[in-house]
C-alpha cells in the first residue's frame, strides 16, 4: 500500500514539474503609443519560457521596466520587432549598449521585418565612440554588443527547447513590412499584434490562443471628423468596433489591450465600454508591468 501511496504522489509530481516547466509568463513592459507618458511606456512585451526571455518591441523606457522588475537586458539574447515605428524601438540603444555594459554573454538575436539590419548598424555605428571608451576605460568585453540580425517573413522564425515563434503580416496602412507574432510551446498559444488595423491574416493565425495581445483605437467621433489627420491615423489602427468582430471569430481564452490610442477618450470610458459592448469575452485593459501566468 506504501508503494502505491508513494508511486501516485511521485506521478503526480512529475505531472506538476511538467506543467510548470512549460509555464509561459508574459509581462507587458510597456501599453502606450508615441505620446509621452509616465504610466505608459513605449511598446515592449516580455515573455519567459523555461528560463529564457523573450523581447517583442523594445520602445520608449524598456530597460527602465527590465530594472522594476529585477532583470537585465544581459539576461535577454532574443529581440522580435514588429515593425520599426519609432515607438517600438527607441528603447533598443539603451538596451543594446546597457546589455554590454553588463556584460552580456551571448550574441544578441535581433529578428525584425526588411530595414531591420540598417537600424542596427546604424545605432551601432553612432555609439563607436562610446564602445570605444568603455573599452579602454573599464576593458568592456565588446563581445557583449555583437547582435546578429534576421530580417524575417511570413512563417516560423524560431524554434528552439520547446517555443515555437511565427510572423505573420499585419495591415499597418503604409508599413510595408508589419508584422505581428504567434508564440506556442507544448501547452500555450500567445499571439502579439503588433500595431495593425482589422487584419484577416491576424485572424487566420490566431485560431486557439491561449492570450491574445492586441492594440486598439478609440477616438472621439466628434474630433475624428473633424480632423483629417486623426482620420488619417484611424485607419491603420484598430477601432473598438473591429475589434469586438475580431474577438468573436479568433474567440481567445483571454485578450488583452495594449497600445492603447485614447484620444478625447480616458481609460474609465474605455473600460465601461468593454463591460457593456465584451461582455462575457475575458477581455482587460492592459497596464505596465502587468503580469499573466499561463499554467
Amino acid at each position: 500500500m506504501r508503494n502505491l501511496i508513494t508511486f501516485f504522489i511521485l506521478n503526480l509530481l512529475c505531472q506538476s514539474l511538467t506543467v510548470n516547466a512549460d509555464e509561459l509568463t508574459v509581462t507587458l513592459l510597456g501599453t502606450g503609443t508615441p505620446i509621452p507618458s509616465i504610466e505608459r511606456f513605449g511598446s515592449s512585451t516580455l515573455i519567459e519560457h523555461k528560463g529564457k526571455y523573450f523581447l517583442f518591441d523594445v520602445g520608449r523606457g524598456a530597460t527602465i521596466r527590465l530594472s522594476q522588475i529585477g532583470m537585465y537586458p544581459s539576461d535577454i539574447d532574443n529581440i522580435f520587432l514588429t515593425h520599426l515605428h519609432s515607438d517600438h524601438i527607441t528603447g533598443f540603444d539603451d538596451f543594446w549598449i546597457t546589455g554590454g555594459i553588463w556584460q552580456r554573454a551571448n550574441t544578441l538575436n535581433v529578428y525584425g521585418p526588411d530595414g531591420t539590419k540598417s537600424f542596427v548598424e546604424h545605432t551601432q555605428g553612432a555609439f563607436s565612440l562610446d564602445a570605444f571608451y568603455r573599452e579602454k576605460q573599464s576593458s568592456l568585453n565588446l563581445k557583449g554588443l555583437e547582435v546578429n540580425v534576421t530580417e524575417i517573413k511570413e512563417g516560423l522564425i524560431y524554434d528552439e527547447d520547446g517555443l515555437k515563434v511565427s510572423a505573420f503580416r499585419v495591415d499597418h496602412g503604409a508599413v510595408e513590412h508589419a508584422y505581428g507574432y504567434r508564440i506556442d510551446s507544448d501547452r500555450h498559444s500567445v499571439l502579439i499584434s503588433g500595431d495593425t488595423t482589422y487584419s484577416e491574416n491576424l485572424i487566420a493565425n490566431s485560431q486557439e490562443l491561449d492570450l491574445l495581445i492586441h492594440e486598439v483605437s478609440v477616438i472621439e467621433p466628434k474630433l475624428l471628423q473633424s480632423n483629417p489627420k486623426l482620420k488619417s491615423i484611424s485607419k491603420y489602427h484598430t477601432s473598438l468596433q473591429q475589434l469586438h468582430k475580431l474577438v468573436e471569430k479568433v474567440k481567445p481564452q483571454k485578450t488583452v489591450l495594449n497600445h492603447l490610442l485614447l484620444i478625447g477618450s480616458d481609460e474609465t470610458e474605455l473600460s465601461h465600454l468593454l463591460e457593456t459592448k465584451f461582455q462575457d469575452k475575458n477581455i482587460d485593459v492592459g497596464h505596465d508591468l502587468m503580469t499573466i501566468h499561463l499554467r
